[in-house]
């Protein structure tokens, strides 16, 4: 990797994945593709086209079985002539249980097992799990632009997750373990998508089969990204075979959602309108034509015809972000898909996230320091200072310490110390994609899709990640599931007026109770409202305005706050708001009493306090472990319980837990 504002330079060589010789006798699968024809409720109708390869003219016998289901499989005799042959068997599977993204259903694969025999005697197989699902990206003129959702099983889809990024800047120290962890946490904190970013690599098998089973839609970059590239023969020609060899890989996982050409060049160069990244300016008009044609052919030729020969079911789009298949990008597009760094590279505050909202949002973010815990793996105690030199050359970004001070003077105190620095850091970023988040799903079915930059890290570094490079979950990762949620209530002041909006991606309607509360910060409480209400399967319903200095009248914001609570027939969901940035809420100093209990795989922690506990953040120094809520609001009168995972179960886990709140950091 040749650096980034996250990731060092280390420019590796060599061979990393497994170089094997392969012997076989008289046939060989090469490759069997599986197509799914026609979806109805009681059969999937598939044709599998089987490569095989022969070493001489023979007779020989195709079969496809669907393994645990106890039917016949599915055969063919055909003739092969020496070479490549490409035979098609058509195959049905009955009743079929459906693959479905996290969140909407159960993501069900099944094995199939492809066999050739010759004269009874079998010489070759090959093993494949597959989903039945269909998948469509929809982009439908609308009165506003152009539609660009997922559509599964015939559902629309509503996007949640992040970009992904290599797992480590050495690829072949990434262990299984470390590619579970990433897809279940994801899993985990109701994401049902990732964007496999086109700087990075195609990944490992092991990573799509996660991705397969945890239910996980996968928006899969071609290997470009950020720079202009060759358009010499030589090289179209090597990445015409490189983008149809990973097509062919990886076509038969459901996962698959989009194939996308690469990563901001169109945005960077765009050509013939103002903007860009400051490239065209640097040659001629000649031979800006020249290399905007090289651009053409590589990204709506070359990929594009590898594309639509090796996997036709599936949408390409070319660059990402675009506005349309030919049309540049920009905040106010209303078709395509959006990256939007207002927030962050221009400075603007979080309340700018709802300015800026377009069809799909692939790409927006906000930094963080890594934990205390994480840094204390790389550094010594001499170092624990942001601008000190092993602190500066863990931070990428050119002006990323800066930006992270400049915002938290914006929304907080001054921290005392350098751990509050960290912790302080990691609340913000996750008030920052809170705020992206609920703005997006607000503007559902307007906007079908947000992914933050970025869930992982490739080593322990400064930066826009949810989970670091040890695995730990930040601020972020635990905000995004809560966030992400298949129902939130999301408030919000959009011009001058008190909203509460409620967002469900269930599928079926429900009725339930809307509760508006204002609390003190000892709990309490000085106005309510409740309702009933109404809510569409897959929408996002505006459920209560008023006027907010209205709504106010003789509170003093800086000692209130909003909680608002959903109540229905299995759902149940909450949030809270404030009305001042973080720096000036007038905050108490709690008391938190700490309980912890034995449990099965770990630790029960029951928690209590007389007065609100803002981010109120856990930690367990030296012993390993996760827990299953972490940086949240503790509120006066009511109790928390908190799940810590551990295998260390001999550990003495109640002396050694400490916690913190926002108002300890100043």
């Amino acid at each position: 990797h040749y650096g980034w504002d996250w990731g060092p330079r280390f420019v590796t060589s060599g061979i990393w994945r497994p170089v094997y010789l392969e012997a076989w006798d008289s046939v060989k699968i090469r490759d069997v593709h599986f197509i799914l024809d026609t979806l109805e409720k009681e059969r999937a109708l598939y044709r599998a086209v089987v490569e095989v390869e022969a070493a001489a003219e023979m007779e020989a016998v195709i079969k496809i079985a669907v393994e645990g289901k106890g039917k016949k499989p599915a055969s063919r005799t055909c003739i092969l002539k020496p070479g490549l042959n490409r035979e098609t068997l058509d195959f049905v599977i009955e009743k079929p249980r459906l693959w479905w993204p996290n969140g909407l259903g159960e993501p069900y694969l099944y094995d199939l097992k492809t066999t050739i025999s010759l004269d009874g005697l079998e010489m070759d197989r090959q093993t494949e799990t597959i989903g039945v699902r269909t998948i469509k990206l929809v982009q439908n003129k609308d009165e506003r632009g152009k539609t660009f959702y997922f559509e599964v099983n015939g559902v629309p889809v509503f996007a949640k997750g992040a970009n992904y990024i290599p797992n480590d800047n050495f690829l072949t120290r990434v262990t299984p373990e470390k590619y579970e962890h990433i897809v279940k946490s994801a899993r985990e904190a109701n994401m049902n998508m990732l964007r496999v970013w086109g700087g990075g690599i195609y990944e490992n098998g092991l990573f799509y089969d996660l991705c397969d089973r945890y239910g996980i839609l996968l928006w899969h970059d071609f290997m470009f990204a950020c720079s202009l590239y060759p358009g010499d023969d030589a090289f179209l020609d090597n990445v015409r075979v490189e983008a149809s060899e990973n097509i062919r890989r990886l076509r038969n996982h459901p996962s698959i959602a989009l194939w996308c050409g690469n990563n901001e060049i169109d945005t960077a160069w765009s050509h013939d309108t103002p903007g860009g990244w400051g490239w065209k300016e640097k040659f001629s008009p000649e031979i800006q034509e020249k290399l905007w044609g090289d651009y053409r052919e590589l990204f709506y030729h070359i990929i594009a015809d590898a594309v639509s020969e090796n996997d036709a079911s599936r949408s390409y789009w070319p660059s990402s972000p675009l506005a349309d298949y030919d049309a540049r990008a920009s905040y106010s597009s209303t078709s395509g898909d959006i990256h939007y760094w207002g927030v962050w590279h221009g400075l603007e505050r979080f309340e700018a996230f709802q300015d800026y909202i377009g069809r799909f949002m692939s790409e927006y973010g906000f930094q963080s320091f890594p934990s205390l815990a994480a840094v204390k793996k790389f550094t010594v105690p001499s170092d624990w200072d942001i601008e000190s030199d092993v602190m500066r050359s863990h931070q990428r970004s050119g002006y990323g310490n800066r930006r992270i001070m400049e915002y938290m003077d914006l929304c907080h105190r001054k921290p005392k110390d350098f751990p509050s620095t960290l912790y302080v850091s990691q609340v913000m970023q996750a008030d920052a994609i809170q705020a992206a988040i609920e703005a997006h799903r607000r503007s559902k079915p307007y906007c079908m899709g947000t992914l933050f930059w970025q869930i992982n890290d490739c080593w322990p570094v400064a930066s826009w990640s949810s989970i670091d490079y040890y695995g730990e979950w930040k601020a972020l990762q635990y905000f995004a599931k809560k966030a992400y949620a298949d129902v939130i209530v999301s408030p919000f002041i959009r011009q001058g007026n008190l909203e509460v909006t409620v967002i469900s991606d269930l599928l079926k309607s429900f009725k339930g109770t809307l509760a508006i509360d204002i609390l003190d910060f000892e709990g309490r409480n000085l106005k309510s409202r409740s309702m009933p209400v109404s809510i569409p399967p897959n929408s996002s319903s505006l459920c209560f305005r008023e006027n907010t200095d209205g709504f106010l009248q003789g509170l003093d914001v800086k000692r209130v706050f909003l909680r608002v609570g959903l109540e229905g027939p299995g759902v149940q969901a909450s949030n809270q708001f404030y009305f001042v940035p973080s720096k000036d809420l007038d905050l108490p100093r709690p008391a938190v009493d700490v309980k912890v209990k034995p449990a099965r795989e770990g630790f029960s922690v029951e928690l209590r306090t007389d007065r609100l506990a803002k981010n109120l953040f856990l930690s367990a120094e030296g012993v390993e472990g996760f827990f299953s809520d972490n940086y949240f609001d503790l509120l006066p009168g009511e109790e928390m319980r908190v799940f810590f995972r551990t295998r260390d179960l001999a550990a003495d886990f109640q002396s050694q837990l400490k916690w913190t709140s926002l108002v300890e950091s100043y």
